[in-house]
């Protein structure tokens, strides 16, 4: 476990280039899942504000603000916003070259789903983008 005590972007996105992964940021509303992707390269996972659950192949954690969790490619992954505020997290996946041309050239609008809980304000579902088949594809299972 890789925890990071100040959380500082740019030397995050410099450590992950230098270790060949790409580098981007979520900012997602109370409630939201990204829910059964996998993909075909491994991904890196930290959170920089509010809370987030990450559930990799059945096994669910709650990293702490800093902490990088690693995603090995081809693994069934889940992440959900559990708390009652936005969050941010960043990612980054292996080989960020072929990263970069997929989110250009495959990119689309796709609802997430809405998670089932109680923060006192109403929830929302969120529209936001998500890659497509050749690097990322969501699980046809579960």
């Amino acid at each position: 476990m890789n925890i990071i005590s100040k959380i500082k972007p740019d030397l995050i996105k410099q450590n992950w280039h230098s270790r060949g992964y790409s580098f981007g940021v979520f900012r997602d509303p109370p409630g939201q899942v990204w829910a059964d992707f996998v993909h075909k390269t491994d991904e890196l996972v930290v959170l920089a504000e509010g809370e987030i659950e990450i559930e990799i192949e059945g096994k669910s954690r709650r990293p702490q603000k800093g902490e990088e969790v690693f995603i090995p490619a081809n693994a069934l992954h889940t992440v959900r916003n559990v708390g009652c505020m936005g969050n941010v997290w960043y990612y980054g996946y292996k080989s960020f070259n072929e990263f970069n041309f997929f989110q250009s050239n495959k990119m689309k609008k796709n609802e997430v789903k809405k998670n089932d809980m109680n923060c006192g304000k109403q929830l929302y579902l969120a529209e936001t983008h998500h890659l497509e088949p050749d690097l990322i594809t969501r699980s046809s299972g579960k």
